[in-house]
């Protein structure tokens, strides 16, 4: 059985965790979302591949439930003696994937590519996809003190620790953002696509937002569950 998997972060991992235990990981693809990557202290971070990543490769942290196990954070430590800016969190073995992505992207090589090559690392046998390789975000405009402000979506979940009212929700560039390569064969070639248990708004709807990934499902005989 050929399956699709449309995941987030830290819901779809343990989920995912699961599956290829009862499916040949090889029979597995994971369409992963990429609304909120953002860049801290130059580094192109990848929330939810991260964790799909670390989950499906056996090195996730199950009492955070987020990030490596066994990890430090003495880089992070040392930067808040520096920098008040440190808000979002990041573990020294976590750095080490952060700072390979930021170099080959740089160099050129697409997401797909790199992620590819980080599952390759953890010896993943299920494929992982990113959504897009071009550039999609989840903003969320919220009311605060009298007045809007529009914040990617870390800065309101992480940083801010989303106490804002939120006024609306958009996905900016997700309707010219084309879908990775492989994305919309495996799902046309799919037995069943899997909505993972991860957030609808923050994760899933990311995925669902252009207009080239629908118009691929319509395509596939694929029975959906959710």
């Amino acid at each position: 059985m050929s399956i699709v998997a449309l995941a987030g972060g830290i819901g779809a991992g343990k989920f995912l965790r699961g599956l290829v235990r009862n499916v040949p990981p090889s029979q597995v693809t994971v369409v992963v979302n990429t609304a909120d990557d953002i860049v801290v202290h130059g580094l192109h971070i990848c929330p939810d591949l991260d964790s799909v990543t670390y989950w499906l490769g056996g090195v996730m942290d199950r009492e955070r439930g987020w990030g490596r196990r066994d990890e430090t954070f003495r880089a992070m430590d040392e930067l808040r003696l520096l920098d008040d800016l440190a808000w979002f969190n990041l573990g020294d073995l976590d750095l080490a994937t952060h700072m390979f992505r930021t170099r080959l992207i740089g160099e050129g090589v697409p997401l797909s590519e790199v992620t590819t090559r980080i599952a390759g690392r953890f010896e993943i046998g299920a494929q992982i996809i990113p959504m897009t390789n071009d550039p999609v975000t989840t903003r969320i405009t919220v009311a605060s003190s009298g007045q809007e402000l529009d914040l990617h979506f870390q800065e309101y979940w992480v940083q801010r620790r989303a106490q804002d009212e939120v006024r609306a929700i958009r996905y900016e560039g997700a309707s010219q953002a084309r879908p990775a390569p492989a994305v919309l064969e495996s799902i046309n070639e799919a037995e069943a696509i899997i909505l993972c248990p991860s957030n609808p708004v923050a994760s899933i709807g990311p995925i669902l937002s252009g207009g080239a990934l629908p118009a691929g499902r319509a395509a596939s005989p694929a029975r959906v569950l959710g």
